[in-house]
């Protein structure tokens, strides 16, 4: 009799052990993977970067895809658009506070470039090689610009035209859209990166 307890009580034992569920592992990018983004260094994401949604290093993040940018809706007048084809020549180019760039060296391999030189260097390289370089405080404080007209900033969503915010300049590609150096580099991105309403915008005259 108690060789049949013994018995039944290990089967019992087998039973409730195989009945636990193996355990598993979370995955620590559930959430960024959920998201459409991808978990990796931020040196390595050319769209939008989210914290807190990756496992890993300090520096692996969330690495979201840009939107499509929009189509322009409107021409841009006064050839206020031919300085667009020369900054995206820009493109990739690393950013660096106080930068001008070399033009012989564009891209990810060339030296540094910030914002307004970005502009600076779009407009003398369209026609107007004596363009004084400005401040992205100088587009939204001066009352008047050579070969520029100001225009409402409620209305900048034309390609080519100037868009400035307190702190950061660039070039309107579409709207809501600007092109300008950034801390990834020289790129397309959102208005809401800078602010969604821009201090002030200009047309080429």
């Amino acid at each position: 009799m108690k060789f049949i307890i013994l018995v039944l009580t290990a089967l019992c034992l087998n039973v409730a052990v195989a009945a636990v569920p193996p355990a598993t592992t979370a995955n620590p990018d559930a959430k960024c993977l959920a998201r459409g983004g991808v978990c990796k260094d931020v040196s390595q994401c050319t769209g939008s970067i989210v914290s807190g949604l990756c496992g890993g290093p300090v520096n692996r993040k969330c690495c979201l895809p840009l939107p499509p940018a929009p189509p322009a809706t409107t021409a841009a007048p006064s050839g206020g658009g031919s300085i667009l084809p020369a900054a995206r020549t820009w493109s990739g180019t690393p950013y660096l506070y106080g930068g001008v760039g070399n033009p012989a060296r564009k891209g990810p391999n060339g030296p540094g470039i910030d914002c307004s030189a970005l502009v600076w260097r779009a407009i003398t390289e369209s026609g107007s090689p004596l363009f004084t370089r400005l401040t992205s405080s100088n587009w939204v404080n001066q009352a008047t610009i050579p070969g520029w007209t100001r225009v409402n900033a409620a209305q900048c969503n034309v390609a080519g035209y100037v868009v400035a915010w307190s702190g950061h300049v660039g070039i309107v590609t579409a709207p809501n859209r600007v092109w300008s150096a950034t801390s990834n580099g020289v790129r397309d991105g959102d208005f809401a990166w800078w602010g969604v309403n821009p201090a002030a915008c200009w047309r080429r005259s």
